[in-house]
Order: structure tokens, then sequence, then C-alpha cells
């Protein structure tokens, strides 16, 4: 099998180059990193490290783009850089983590009524909920071409008109599912993350299943069956 790390990094950065491409700062694959020299949206990376064997490299070319930006956000993608030699802080560590693919499981009945987001108000009501009791936003991070893009799904979870759950998928260019972005505001977190593995094991049928967490959201998806892949660095 492939470096199941190496396609979880991948499927990430294609998907936080979508993110902020559709806030009009894309970013560029270069041989050993994805770098998006801009201000984008809250919560993406400048800089997503793309192999682990590069370091010193790497290193010089954040150092650089630090110095144009001492702003920037920079996702270790192997935990293998020390990154406060050059002025970085560590902000968290996280897993990575993948499923084989299987068929649809289809858990326990839920009360919720899960769909695929289609409309930029219902979109509009997604974020409010994934924000949850958090300060919003400035400005949003998931804008309205996302509905059109075939390889994102955003997809929430209904009790009559409100919101009580939700992620958001994206197919890679081989073709692996992210789970990314799952929260459950007002329903249970367990059958939450069945409910995005059957959806993603349905929009793909056959497709590995890959992310990452960190802290007390790692735990709920390892007992649903994901695996670790390795570690990964947020520095800012």
């Amino acid at each position: 099998m492939h470096d199941i790390q190496a396609i979880c990094v991948r499927n990430n950065a294609e998907f936080c180059d979508r993110i902020c491409r559709s806030h009009g700062v894309p970013g560029m694959f270069e041989h050993s990193l994805w770098i998006q020299q801009q201000r984008g949206p809250a919560f993406y990376p400048n800089v997503i490290t793309m192999t682990r064997e590069d370091g010193l490299e790497q290193t010089a070319q954040i150092a650089a783009l630090r110095a144009q930006n001492p702003e920037i956000a920079v996702k270790d993608s192997f935990a293998t850089l020390d990154l406060a030699t050059i002025g970085m802080r560590l902000l968290f560590d996280a897993e990575w983590l993948w499923m084989t693919p299987a068929p649809a499981r289809h858990g326990a009945a839920r009360t919720e009524r899960w769909r695929k987001v289609d409309t930029a108000a219902d979109l509009t009501h997604w974020q409010a909920a994934w924000r949850g009791n958090d300060p919003p936003l400035a400005s949003p991070v998931f804008l309205p071409d996302l509905l059109e893009d075939p390889s994102i799904a955003v997809l929430a979870a209904w009790q009559g008109t409100t919101i009580v759950a939700g992620c958001v998928l994206n197919r890679d260019s081989s073709g692996s599912v992210g789970v990314s972005n799952l929260f459950a505001a007002g329903a249970d977190r367990d059958r939450t993350i069945a409910a995005a593995v059957d959806h993603a094991r349905e929009w793909v049928p056959g497709a590995m299943l890959v992310g990452y967490e960190s802290g007390d959201d790692l735990a709920p998806m390892q007992a649903r069956g994901f695996r670790s892949a390795g570690p990964l660095r947020v520095w800012v």
C-alpha cells in the first residue's frame, strides 16, 4: 500500500487549496510544500509540508516567507520540523486518521435528517451551527461557489428547521475522501461520526477515508474505526 500518511496529507492540501482558491488566494504546489503567501480564510495555513525528507529546504522556504509575512501558519504534516528555531510557536499536535474502503454500514435509525447543503442560505445556517458558541467570524470560510464543486460535499443533519450536526467531505485527485469540519451542535457525536462515514462511503464507494483530529476529538474517531497514520503539528 502507498504511504498512507502521504495520502492523508495530499487530500488535505488539495482541500485547503480549493478553499483558498474560493477566496481568491490560490496556493502553489511545489516539490515539498504547498504555499499560499497571502492572508487567507480563517483556520487555513499558508504552508503545508508535502514530504518528510526535505526539512532543511522546507524550513528555509518557511523562514523566507515569514520574513515577508510574520503572521503565517504552517501545517507540519509529518511533525518533522522545529520551527521554534525561526521564531514560530507550536499551536497544536494532531493525528492523521484513515479508514479502509468498505460499504456503507447504515447504523441505528437517526432522529436527524441528513442531506447535502445546496443553497447559499442553508450554507449560512450551516456555518452558524458549525461555529456553535464561538464568536462569529469576520467573513465566512465556506463560500457558496463550493456548493457547485463536484469534489466537495457540505453535509448537514437537520432536526426540523435546525441544523444539529454536519461535516465537509472532499474527494482528491487520487479518489480518497477527506472527512473534516465535523460538528455535533445538537446531536450525539458518536452517531454523527457514523453518519458522516456512511455518507462518505455512499458518495465515493470504495474510497479510503482520511482526515485528522486532535485533543478530545481524536478518541471518538478512533472508536468509530479510524486508525492513526502518523502525527502532524500546526505552527503559528
